[in-house]
């Protein structure tokens, strides 16, 4: 928020302030006491009404620039997904997942600790889509998979690649084949 917006913010409450006090205070005191308001009594009373609105909106102004900033440094520095299954709702934080798994229109989340969870999405595609995945490689059709989760990397026939992903999870193969074309790029990403 610039220094314009807070200007712009503060004098639009002000008004507000001014409107609503001027109003209320008038037709309170002569519709319901039959009086009216002296304009020095008026005044003062505004002026006050005024420095505190002034006060209440530059706290609010000050709160929500600091959790916002705050909240822009934690969203940087620890991504959290949010994996929707059925009626159920998780949080997974990016640094917790090792690599996705995909299998006839379904997405699974392999956490470190081995944890297989189901996703709401149907391909990587939707996932991508969802989320920054720069620190993840696809492997092939089945497999994203983070640095991480590589435990060994061995060289087949025709220059291929068989990585093995670690933690296991239970009905999901831990090898995962590298065509030739893709293991260029596989080793590129690997060394970075």
């Amino acid at each position: 928020m610039n220094q314009s917006n807070i200007a712009r913010q503060l004098m639009i409450s002000g008004i507000l302030t001014a409107a609503v006090f001027g109003l209320l205070v008038y037709s309170i005191n002569y519709f319901i006491f039959g009086i009216i308001t002296p304009i020095t009594r008026f005044l003062s009373s505004l002026l006050i009404a005024e420095l505190i609105i002034l006060v209440e909106t530059l706290y609010f102004i000050t709160r929500d620039l600091y959790v916002s900033k705050n909240t822009l440094v934690s969203a940087s520095t620890s991504e959290v997904w949010q994996i929707s299954s059925g009626r159920k709702t998780q949080m997974v934080k990016e640094s917790d997942i090792s690599y996705l798994y995909s299998q006839a229109g379904i997405v699974y989340l392999i956490t470190h600790d081995g944890r297989k969870i189901l996703t709401q999405f149907n391909s990587f595609n939707e996932v991508k889509e969802a989320f920054d995945l720069d620190s993840f490689f696809q492997v092939n059709r089945q497999y994203l998979v983070r640095p991480q989760a590589i435990d060994t990397v061995m060289k087949e026939v025709n220059q291929k690649l068989k990585i093995k992903l670690s933690p296991s999870a239970p009905d999901i193969p831990e090898a995962a084949m590298i065509s030739r074309y893709r293991s260029v790029d596989f080793k590129k990403w690997m060394a970075q």
